[in-house]
């Protein structure tokens, strides 16, 4: 509420120092498991921190050029690295820690393009977090983290939809461009989101509750619903309406 971007020498030390602080809490608790639970991740803190963090970011480099794009490969770099070394070293149970770390690298790096801080990019935070917490649910047999990671995509649904009557005149603004803008990005990581946790659903059966093996049904059909709207629509605001109906049966049929 308060920040200037004066503050900004003194404020993202703080953050950075947060973030790392978090970071470090994350592998020492995969680490300090008694034997029987050694590798034990808490979702909450490895997804949860990384996406704040990005969160808060955004908001102190917002004035600056690219300020997100660097942001987020920065923090790629830092996920991949901690993944890089947690592989070299082997350490006994801590594949799991690595693979999280890895697909978060991989997250950030895809999302390097500058995207606002808005309803939009909180959606795109929420369903990554969800499909990240729901897949430690699964591997670890956790049901709350599984129904929390489920919440979270209708959060981020909410979210994005909140921003709805800002669509138009968003994309009426002269800087936003085909494809490489926050709306397409946010429905896009939405699907995705449901679409790789349907698949966790659908090759982990044997390790759910028997009410949820046909949910991966229902995330298919949700993942798809949200793929393609959000074509559908960059193809209505962007193309000329001459063209719109071959381009939209040609991304249909792809």
């Amino acid at each position: 509420r308060y920040y200037q971007p004066a503050y900004f020498n003194t404020t993202e030390p703080f953050l950075v120092v947060f973030f790392l602080f978090y970071v470090t809490i994350a592998v020492l608790y995969a680490f300090r498991q008694p034997p029987q639970l050694k590798g034990l991740v808490d979702g909450s803190i490895v997804f949860g921190t990384p996406l704040v963090g990005f969160t808060l970011q955004s908001g102190l480099v917002r004035n600056f050029e690219y300020g997100q794009a660097w942001s987020a490969l920065a923090l790629a770099a830092i996920y991949i690295v901690l993944a890089r070394v947690l592989w070299r070293k082997r350490a006994e149970g801590m594949r799991m820690l690595t693979e999280a770390f890895l697909a978060l690298g991989i997250i950030f790096a895809s999302l390097a393009i500058p995207l606002t801080v808005d309803g939009r990019w909180t959606a795109a935070a929420w369903a990554l977090e969800g499909a990240g917490i729901t897949w430690i649910g699964i591997r670890q047999r956790r049901l709350v983290a599984r129904l929390f990671g489920l919440l979270l995509q209708i959060g981020a649904a909410v979210a994005f939809l909140s921003t709805y009557d800002h669509l138009h005149a968003y994309y009426a603004s002269a800087n936003t461009h085909f494809i490489l803008n926050s709306a397409y990005i946010g429905s896009v990581m939405i699907s995705l989101a449901a679409l790789f946790i349907g698949l966790q659903y659908f090759r982990h059966r044997d390790r759910l509750h028997q009410a949820e093996r046909d949910a991966h049904y229902v995330l298919l059909v949700w993942g798809l619903v949200w793929w393609f709207a959000a074509g559908l629509v960059e193809i209505d605001h962007h193309l000329h309406h001459r063209f719109e109906l071959n381009a939209s049966l040609f991304f249909i049929a792809s």
